[in-house]
């Protein structure tokens, strides 16, 4: 996912914005869902981490100044991100009188909390790609790269269902592909961590 543009964190800082705290809660909410149940939670759980960070920025922002120099705001959210899946764990852990023994115990073999968040980053990143390419091509294109997505049909198939050939399902699959890889390495460019 691109850097967070400061242009948006300003304007979500005017509460009346609704167009950007629906471009803001599309962009982050999937990313700190995501990143929640990664961590293990469930969906109930993981629905609220997301609504307990969105409600500290809510918080937060009266009082907040986007200064890149003094971080970047992904890695602000990821901290957050973390704090409450740990408070929601604590609760968790609480309510089945685990003490940290117990805790420290039970297995882990999920990814650290850095790599769950750059995943979940990574993944979201993909998914507003991916709508986007779907903006750039055709309807029919996008019709083939879907079902080829799929994998139920061949490409024979599609090309039947669609009235296209063979050649044309093949070429959709690589112009969409094409579009996602050159915007993912614009990101990587743009934001390297």
């Amino acid at each position: 996912m691109n850097s967070t543009r400061a242009s948006l964190l300003a304007r979500v800082r005017d509460f009346a914005d609704g167009a950007a705290w629906q471009e803001f809660y599309d962009r982050y909410a999937p990313v700190l869902y995501g990143y929640a149940r990664s961590c293990g939670l469930g969906h109930a759980d993981a629905e609220e981490v997301r609504d307990r960070c969105l409600d500290r920025l809510l918080r937060d922002l009266p009082g907040f100044v986007y200064d890149r120099s003094r971080g970047r705001f992904k890695s602000w959210l990821s901290a957050v991100a973390r704090t409450k899946v740990a408070d929601v764990l604590r609760l968790r852990r609480d309510r089945r009188n685990l003490d940290t023994a117990e805790l420290l115990a039970i297995p882990d073999g999920g990814p650290s909390p850095a790599e769950a968040w750059a995943e979940q980053w990574r993944l979201q990143g993909l998914r507003v790609e991916l709508q986007r390419a779907r903006q750039r091509v055709s309807t029919q294109f996008w019709s083939a790269f879907e079902l080829l997505l799929e994998g139920e049909l061949s490409p024979g198939e599609i090309a039947g269902k669609l009235r296209m050939s063979r050649g044309q399902v093949y070429k959709a699959k690589w112009q969409v592909l094409r579009e996602v890889r050159a915007a993912m390495a614009r990101q990587r460019t743009e934001d390297p961590a």
